[in-house]
């Protein structure tokens, strides 16, 4: 695991949400953006929430992702 790779799935969320209108639940960024070299989706939305890209919210029990 490296900071190349983690940039790579934070790229790949930033793309699933832009294409699906921004927004997505967490779950669903997990089960659509693949894992790599134990790279898991929560490390790239973390990467992308420290950059200031990402926002989260809670909601019903579940939590919203949100592009800023």
């Amino acid at each position: 695991m490296n900071e190349h790779t983690i940039g790579e799935v934070a790229g790949e969320v930033w793309v699933y949400l832009a294409k699906h209108g921004g927004q997505a639940e967490v779950t669903t960024i997990r089960n659509q953006v693949r894992a790599r070299e134990g790279v898991s989706a929560d490390l790239g939305m973390g990467w992308l929430a420290r950059e200031g890209k990402l926002y989260f919210t809670p909601d019903h029990g579940t939590v919203q992702v949100f592009l800023r």
